[in-house]
């Protein structure tokens, strides 16, 4: 929370779920505590 991020930095690692066994990441944007669509800033 409240770090900066930039561009080659880990923000994530993708798990296997229990059920599916499918690889699943969760990720969430917010800034100035509004969530915001994560598609509009990565690419």
């Amino acid at each position: 929370m409240n770090q900066r991020v930039f561009i080659g930095d880990v923000v994530g690692k993708l798990a296997a779920d229990a059920e599916s066994n499918k690889p699943v990441l969760h990720y969430e944007l917010l800034i100035d505590g509004i969530p915001y669509n994560p598609l509009f800033y990565i690419g």
